[in-house]
Formats: C-alpha cells, sequence, structure tokens
C-alpha cells in the first residue's frame, strides 16, 4: 500500500504513538486542521481571482457568474474559518493573488476551471484521508469538494458559451 507507506514516513514514531494514545483528537489536531486551512486559503484565492476575472469579463452574463461563484467561494471560506475558529486553530491570512497573465476571456475561465478541477482532486483525497479516522472533518472535505465540482460545471458552462467549439 503506498498511501500507507507514505503516511508512515511522514509520521515520526512519537506521531505515531500520540495518535494511537490519543486517537481522533489528536487527527484534528496533527493533521485535518492544516489540510482546512490549506481548504480555506484556496478558497480565498479562488474567490479573489474570479473577483478580477468578473470584472474583466466582456459580458454581463459572465461578470455575473463569475462574481457568483466567488461569493459562493467567499461564504464558504466564512463558514471555514468558524470551523476552525471552533478547533482552536489559526484562521489563515490570506494574500491577494495576482492574475495569471491570460490573453482572453476564454482562457481566464479555463484557468477558473482547471484551478477549480484541482480542489476538487485535493478535497476529494483529503475525504477519503479522514473518512475512518475523523468522519465529520470527512464530511465537510467531501461537502467542499462537492461545491468545487458546481463550479466547475457552471464554469464549463460559461465555456461553451463563450466558445461553443472549446468542448467538442
Amino acid at each position: 500500500m503506498p498511501a500507507l507507506s507514505s503516511l508512515r514516513a511522514r509520521m515520526s514514531w512519537r506521531d505515531a504513538l500520540g495518535r494511537l494514545v490519543s486517537g481522533e483528537q489528536y487527527t484534528v489536531t496533527h493533521e485535518a486542521i492544516p489540510e482546512l486551512q490549506k481548504a480555506h486559503a484556496g478558497l480565498c484565492e479562488r474567490a479573489a481571482l474570479m473577483r478580477v476575472h468578473a470584472e474583466a469579463a466582456p459580458n454581463q452574463l459572465s461578470q455575473q457568474e463569475l462574481s457568483r461563484l466567488a461569493d459562493e467561494d467567499d461564504s464558504e471560506a466564512k463558514r471555514l474559518a468558524e470551523a476552525l475558529a471552533a478547533l482552536g486553530a489559526e484562521v489563515p491570512r490570506t494574500e491577494p493573488v495576482p492574475p495569471v497573465g491570460s490573453l482572453n476571456h476564454w482562457e481566464r475561465l479555463v484557468q477558473d476551471l482547471e484551478a477549480h478541477r484541482s480542489a476538487m482532486r485535493r478535497l476529494r483525497e483529503e475525504a477519503v484521508h479522514f473518512a475512518e479516522t475523523v468522519p465529520q472533518t470527512a464530511a465537510l472535505f467531501d461537502r467542499l469538494c462537492r461545491l468545487e465540482e458546481a463550479h466547475a460545471l457552471r464554469l464549463r458552462d460559461l465555456i461553451a458559451r463563450t466558445d461553443a467549439l472549446a468542448l467538442n
């Protein structure tokens, strides 16, 4: 099992012993919190980038949809920040992400789509990873993954409207 061996390689013997002794709480504080903080930062970054792309959008439909997607990511980031605070974890500060240079609206939409797909894969992996040890945290990662999947579908629709041949 490559996943188990890589996990063991990352954990020191003290970490492994502590996990056996304190179980779920250890998993939440030492494994899940950093991943939740990364998820929070990712939501904030994607929201900020979509806002920049919404401002540069050539039509009202794209402006509105990208703004809605950014609002939804911001809203989920706030919920995640509240969950982190409830766990006593630090909520990471996010710095504005400079937009990646793109020549046109279609390319910016593709960048947004790829960012959401990448987040979806990472969140799905985290949901599976924590499914047995911390089911509530796994459910949170699963919910975030479903949100990213829904956003990816909406971005695909925008891409299709921008270039009908883009998805063929």
